[in-house]
């Protein structure tokens, strides 16, 4: 951002193809349009509902969307349906940013939804991902985001490539 904040998103539509492609896209673009005027993350989620309410397949996407400030390690975010960022700090300690939830978006009457905020110690790890990384049939939720964070903290020393890379070969 132009204030030295950085923001960061991830998003998951329902559907497959090209048709779901279109709609991330879309969506993904807009928060990007949104941003440049207003990061916070309680405007752009008002805002990306009220885009995806009118834009094909874009109702139930999820989204998580955070904005960090460097100087002061804060981070603001909002999640909108999508699974909670993984913090993992430099000495491997790992938790979720669980706050700040609410209703995927084109959800009729989503209820009150907040942001919230964190702060992030220097040399921490923000992960942020789809269910796809870390869900397995069979398994539950809770048990396979525990499995995720496990496999993050044991290996945040190995380097940010090869955190990323243990974290997907061994989640899958």
């Amino acid at each position: 951002l132009s204030d030295g904040r950085v923001a960061m998103c991830v998003g998951d539509v329902v559907g497959h193809g090209l048709h779901a492609a279109t709609a991330m896209g879309r969506l993904a673009t807009a928060l990007r349009a949104m941003a440049i005027a207003d990061a916070n993350p309680t405007v752009i989620m008002q805002r990306l509902e009220h885009f995806a309410a009118q834009t094909d397949g874009a109702r139930m996407a999820t989204v998580a969307y955070l904005v960090l400030d460097p100087m002061t390690g804060r981070v603001d975010y909002r999640l909108a349906g999508h699974p909670p960022p993984l913090i993992v700090t430099a000495d491997g300690k790992a938790h979720y940013l669980w706050e700040g939830r609410g209703a995927p978006l084109g959800v009729r009457d989503p209820g009150e939804q907040r942001a919230a905020a964190a702060w992030v110690d220097a040399g921490s790890t923000i992960l942020l991902f789809s269910d796809g990384l870390f869900e397995r049939r069979g398994e539950p939720v809770d048990a396979s985001l525990e499995r995720l964070k496990a496999i993050a903290a044991a290996h945040c020393g190995d380097g940010l490539d090869q955190m990323v890379d243990a974290v997907l070969t061994e989640s899958l």
